[in-house]
């Protein structure tokens, strides 16, 4: 069952919540990634599927996802979205982990983790709908 990498990931987006609302981006940004990279796990794992130890698991998630009648139809129809914000937060990851290995402003890091909050929760919302539906 994947219920425990789904609640993880709720967790780290809970984290990222306060983290923004704490006025710490960098941070929120951060645990955003977290939270979508688990609930993307968390969905591969319901597949059983060995899951990478690794961050960026795009390969293995568009090979064992993207096109798996197994899922909800909605969560294949949106699964591009879900990578494309995806690869958005892996591309920011090193600075905003770092806080050194690149340059924004706080005031964009702060609009994009804005932008980004809602997006997060649906994925994880999606994620854990497909567990549910596909039975797991």
């Amino acid at each position: 069952m994947a219920r425990q990498p789904i609640d993880t990931a709720e967790d780290w987006f809970q984290t990222g919540k306060m983290a923004f609302n704490g006025g710490k981006p960098e941070q929120a940004l951060y645990a955003l990634e977290m939270s979508v990279e688990i609930a993307l796990k968390a969905v591969l794992i319901s597949m059983r599927v060995e899951v990478p130890k690794v961050h960026d698991i795009r390969r293995v998630a568009r090979t064992f996802l993207a096109e798996n009648k197994a899922l909800p139809k909605p969560f294949r129809d949106n699964f591009d979205t879900y990578i494309a914000t995806f690869e958005t937060l892996l591309s920011i990851r090193s600075m905003v982990g770092y806080g050194f290995e690149g340059e924004k402003e706080k005031k964009e890091l702060e609009a994009q983790a804005k932008s980004l909050i809602p997006e997060c929760a649906r994925i994880i919302r999606a994620c854990e709908e497909a567990i549910r539906k596909a039975g797991t």
